[in-house]
This record gives C-alpha cells, structure tokens and sequence, in this order.
C-alpha cells in the first residue's frame, strides 16, 4: 500500500488553507499546517515532512525568509523539498523563488496537474503502476508513466496524443539550449525555462530538473556547471525517448485492429 507523504502547508490565510489542505489529502498527503513562518520553522524542527508547501507573502515572516532559515539548519533540511505557493505570476517570480532556496513553484490556487507531477517528484508511483511504464525498474527510468496517466485522469489517448507532440518538439529545445551555451549565451536559461514547463505533462519530472539545473547555472555564470547539466539532459532525454517509444508502441499494439486478411 502507498504511504503518505507527509507535508508541511505554510500560509497565512484560513481559506487557502483549507483549500489546500483539502487538494493535497485528496491526494493521499498527510498535511499539517502553518499560518505563518515562525510556526513552520517551529515544526518542521520538531517534525519530520517530505516536502513543504510555502506561500510567498505572509506576514512577520515572509516565505522567501522563510525558506531561507530553513536552509541555514544544515543537514537534511539543506536538502528539503520546499514548492513556492504564489498569486503572482510576474517575470522573474519563480527565478526569485529558486534563488531563495525554493525547490519550485506554484502559482495559486495550485493547478493539479503541475501538483501532481511535483508530488510524483517526492515519491514513487502508486502500486500497479510500475509494469505499465518502464523498459527499466531499477530507479533510473526517465519516463514516469503513472504521473503521465494521473495528469490526463488516466485517459491513455489524450496521453498519448500530448507524449507524441512532447517527442516531435523538444529535440528542437534541446538543439536550442546547447547553441546557446555554446555561445555562452544567457539565452539558455529562456529556453530551458520554456522546456521545463511541458515535461510536468508528460511525467518528465527529471528532465524538468536538469532544465532547473541550466537555468541556476546559466543565471550565475557558471558556464562549466550549464555544461555539465545539458550532458546530463541530452543523456536523460535518449532514455526517455527510448521508453516513450516503448510505452507508445506498448499502447499501439494492444490497440491495433485485428485483420481478417
């Protein structure tokens, strides 16, 4: 049987709460809750969570301070999964959120597609799901099938349809981003922005995280670190083509009319 995860929701107003509350048990989330910084980093002192939901704007103490006290604990805390929750959705909202020690970020009220492929980041996929998905099962697969099927409520042709466009567009992103590097252009931070987005669709939460590794690199100037990460993306991207390839040919052939000669 699936655990929860345990989940810490930071915000100080009762009616988001509640609503998030109530959207992150639905999916399977043990939550407790906080109505302002002091108290969250209170709690997750004294408590263990997997991951924190933090809104941006509180008062006494805002999220950005926040998750910055958090992050000075040291230890697993330097390593805490903590998603921004913000109304704002300006240029340069989430760059300021990542530059604070965020892990991501949601706008509000947190849209439950994006949700799901964040909590599918923090924990494996639900039993029963793992054959369906992976020419591999030994933690190192690219494609996450469940969180691909969770995002269109299971419905395997829209699925299909939106992982067959992701296949026929992003080798074009990819190509873009390492142009731009090797330009050491800052332009490759724009590009795996807008490459990071479409891979929570199509349950590519790790190639969503080197996009998130370009960007911090490209945004301080570490140029050698940029490399690095697109390496790694182009190597993650052949396996996620491989399994994608796979699944889609799975789904096909169990769809295929049978012919009567």
């Amino acid at each position: 049987m699936q655990t929860s995860l345990r989940v810490l929701l930071v915000d100080d107003h009762p009616i988001n709460r509640k609503s998030a509350t109530l959207i992150l048990q639905e999916m399977n989330c043990e939550v407790t809750a906080a109505q302002d910084g002091l108290e969250a980093l209170d709690l997750v002192q004294g408590q263990y969570f997997d991951a924190v939901f933090m809104d941006v704007q509180m008062p006494m103490m805002d999220g950005y301070e926040t998750t910055l006290a958090i992050r000075r604990l040291g230890g697993r805390f330097e390593k805490l999964p903590i998603v921004a929750l913000t109304a704002n959705t300006m240029a340069g909202d989430r760059e300021r959120c990542l530059e604070a020690g965020m892990t991501d970020y949601l706008p509000k009220p947190m849209p439950k597609d994006a949700l799901v492929a964040i909590l599918a980041a923090y924990h494996p996929g639900p039993e029963g799901h793992q054959e369906q998905g992976s020419t591999q099962d030994d933690g190192t697969r690219v494609l996450d099938v469940a969180a691909l099927l969770r995002q269109y409520d299971g419905h395997q042709d829209m699925a299909r349809e939106i992982l067959q466009d992701f296949l026929a567009d992003t080798p074009g992103e990819i190509a873009a981003i390492g142009q731009a590097l090797a330009r050491r252009n800052p332009e490759a931070e724009r590009i795996a922005h807008r490459l990071k987005g479409p891979c929570f669709y199509v349950g590519a939460v790790g190639l969503a995280g080197h996009c998130a590794g370009i960007m911090n690199a490209v945004r301080h100037g570490q140029w050698d670190g940029a490399d690095r990460e697109f390496q790694a993306l182009q190597q993650a991207w052949a396996v996620f083509t491989l399994e994608s390839e796979g699944w889609l040919g799975r789904r096909l052939g169990l769809q295929a009319p049978v012919s009567n000669g």
